[in-house]
C-alpha cells in the first residue's frame, strides 16, 4: 500500500504544473525515506498528502480559470459606483493570484467573492420589492392627499418624496443598508400622512 501511494504521488507530480513542485518533491523524498526506514504509515501519509495537494491545486486551477472566463458576468453582479470598488479590487486580486499560480488562494477568494455577491444580489432583490411596494403605496396615498387638500409642499410629502428618491439612488448604487434606512424614513412619513386622510 505504501509503495502504491508513493507511486501515485510520483505520477501526480510528473503530470503537474504546480508552482510548489520543489516542496512536493521534498515531501515525496521524505515519504521514500520513511518507507525505506520501515515506517509505512508515515510514507502513506506523506504520499497521500502530496497527491491531495496536487489534486486540490488542479481542481482550484480549473475552477478559477472557468470563473475568470465568466468575469464579465461576475462584474455584472458588482454594484456600480463606489459601493462596488472593493469587490472589483478583490476580483483583480484573484486574477493576480491566478497569474502567479496561487490557484488554491485564488479559488478560495473567488468562492468567497461569488458567495458574497449572491447574498448581496438577494438583498438587492428584497430591497427592490420593498421599494416598489412603498412606491405603489405612495402613489395611492398621494392621490388621497391631493383629494384631501394636503399640498405637495407639506413637510410629510416632501420628506416622503425625498426618502423614496434617496432609496432609489442608494439601491442603484448597491448600497442596500442606505436604501433600507431611507425606506424606513419614507414609511414613517407616509404613516403620519395616512392619519391626515
Amino acid at each position: 500500500r505504501a509503495k502504491t501511494s508513493l507511486e501515485d504521488a510520483r505520477n501526480e507530480i510528473s503530470s503537474s504544473d504546480s508552482g510548489s513542485i520543489t516542496e512536493l518533491n521534498k515531501r515525496l523524498e521524505e515519504a521514500n525515506d520513511a518507507l525505506e526506514a520501515g515506517n509505512a504509515s508515515l510514507a502513506i501519509g506523506l504520499s497521500d498528502g502530496v497527491t491531495r495537494t496536487i489534486r486540490r491545486e488542479s481542481a482550484a486551477k480549473t475552477s478559477v480559470q472557468r470563473a475568470l472566463r465568466q468575469r464579465k458576468s461576475i462584474e455584472g453582479g458588482i454594484p456600480v459606483g463606489e459601493g462596488g470598488s472593493e469587490w472589483r479590487e478583490r476580483l483583480d486580486e484573484i486574477a493576480s493570484f491566478a497569474d502567479s499560480g496561487n490557484w488554491v488562494e485564488a479559488d478560495d477568494s473567488m468562492q468567497a467573492l461569488t458567495s458574497e455577491l449572491e447574498n448581496h444580489s438577494s438583498r438587492i432583490r428584497e430591497a427592490r420589492e420593498m421599494l416598489d411596494f412603498l412606491g405603489d403605496d405612495w402613489t395611492k396615498l398621494r392621490n388621497r392627499l391631493d383629494s384631501s387638500g394636503i399640498p405637495p409642499e407639506s413637510e410629510g410629502r416632501v420628506g416622503t418624496e425625498r426618502s423614496l428618491t434617496d432609496s432609489e439612488k442608494a439601491l442603484s448604487e448597491g448600497r442596500v443598508d442606505s436604501c433600507l434606512k431611507s425606506l424606513a424614513k419614507a414609511d414613517s412619513y407616509m404613516e403620519a400622512l395616512r392619519r391626515l386622510v
